[in-house]
């Protein structure tokens, strides 16, 4: 069992590994992942929002789905937006999420 342990630790692969794992800074990159990774989930959801319109999502049947899915306060906050988004045509907003999320993706 000794020279088992043995030769894993000289085999060149497992060497690199941990030699990898030790001088990497696993906090930072975990945090950074976190946050670029939450920060692409906003304009990810503005495109799906954008994009439903186009998808022939009426907007009776988005606010029923909203409405079971969030509480009654946040939903009263939300329903204007949601109407807002999906009666009209956001080209713009559809371009800048997809260019943010983008973005934000390509730094996790």
């Amino acid at each position: 069992m000794k020279q088992f342990f043995k030769n894993l630790i000289n085999n060149k692969l497992v060497a690199t590994i941990i030699d990898v794992t030790s001088r990497v800074d696993i906090i930072t990159a975990s945090s950074s992942i976190a946050y670029f990774g939450l920060l692409s989930i906003f304009p990810a959801i503005v495109i799906l929002g954008t994009l439903l319109p186009y998808l022939g999502l009426k907007i009776d049947t988005a606010l029923k789905y909203a409405q079971t899915a969030v509480p009654e306060s946040v939903f009263t906050f939300i329903e204007p937006i949601i109407r807002s988004i999906l009666s009209q045509n956001g080209v713009g907003v559809l371009s800048a999420s997809i260019i943010i999320t983008l973005w934000s993706l390509s730094r996790v």
